[in-house]
């Protein structure tokens, strides 16, 4: 996992969730970027990988339970699990819709939350992860094709870019052929342009080169 942290498109594209939601639970301490928070206008969060596991959390529970029994339930969390710095990446939830519920390490025990309710759904955390973590693994790949212009193929590469969102894409059979895109289709669409490009350019300065020749 990248390390540095992961900005907030990319957070908000493995969790998926919208920039304005996760400025929302960042505002309102729900779920706080910790490798680098915000600080003032303009500012960059970065998320940890288990902050996006926190957000995907989020997510999976807000499709069954209103955002304030989620947090009236972290909030609750945080005092009687005093020990796990961030409940919704670490304890088991459940949900009947009506309330949050936590599985703790004893099977035989369940918190409730709220205090009321049935359960007959689940978060499993395991597969969350592993969903979470196989996102991020793709947007940290190298991403390698064939396209054709103009009659002729050209291998691409969509590099990710960790810092901005979207992708770097370059063409390896062409010096200077370089875009980008927010998602791979785009850059295509970009890089395509930018080869199109060079090459009426190199046919340009070829027919110059031949004129020039010609009127000697």
């Amino acid at each position: 996992m990248h390390s540095e942290g992961y900005r907030t498109k990319i957070a908000g594209r493995v969790s998926g969730l919208s920039s304005r939601q996760l400025d929302y639970y960042d505002r309102t301490g729900l779920v706080k970027p910790s490798v680098r928070p915000a600080d003032g206008y303009g500012s960059r969060r970065k998320y940890s990988f288990t902050d996006i596991v926190e957000l995907r959390t989020v997510k999976a529970l807000r499709e069954k339970v209103s955002l304030q029994k989620i947090r009236k339930a972290v909030a609750y969390l945080h005092t009687h699990f005093p020990d796990v710095e961030q409940p919704l990446a670490e304890l088991r939830f459940l949900s009947d819709g009506e309330t949050t519920f936590v599985l703790t390490s004893d099977p035989r025990e369940m918190l409730d939350a709220l205090r009321h309710g049935q359960v007959v759904i689940s978060v499993a955390l395991g597969r969350l992860i592993a969903e979470v973590r196989e996102e991020l693994e793709k947007t940290e790949s190298t991403i390698t094709e064939r396209i054709e212009v103009r009659g002729l193929e050209y291998t691409i590469d969509y590099t990710p870019d960790l810092e901005e969102g979207g992708y770097v894409v370059t063409c390896r059979d062409l010096r200077g052929a370089v875009s980008q895109g927010e998602t791979v289709d785009e850059a295509r669409e970009m890089i395509t342009d930018a080869i199109t490009m060079i090459l009426e350019l190199l046919e340009e300065r070829e027919w110059e080169k031949r004129a020039r020749k010609a009127g000697r």
